[in-house]
């Protein structure tokens, strides 16, 4: 399930961060991708919207990350951002 309209998004560029800052932000992304899958669970098991909300806050919280970080994305996360 696509969140967002990703063509309008141009990336934050932070040449500066350190290692380790990028680390916490790949973290970061892995762990709200973990929570979007978790909600995505739910709302299917459910259909309750109130799990649907918090998948998409917890796509775009794996989007900001990976974006500011410049990393590689999660494999799960490019695989639940595809268009249906």
């Amino acid at each position: 399930m696509k969140v967002g309209d990703h063509s309008k998004w141009e990336g934050v560029k932070l040449p500066l961060l350190t290692k380790a800052q990028r680390r916490v932000l790949k973290e970061r992304h892995k762990s709200a991708v973990d929570n979007a899958e978790t909600c995505f669970r739910f709302y299917m098991e459910t259909k309750d919207e109130f799990y649907k909300s918090l998948y998409t806050l917890a796509m775009l919280d794996a989007e900001m990350n990976f974006e500011v970080g410049q990393f590689e994305p999660d494999p799960r996360y490019v695989e639940m951002n595809k268009e249906e």
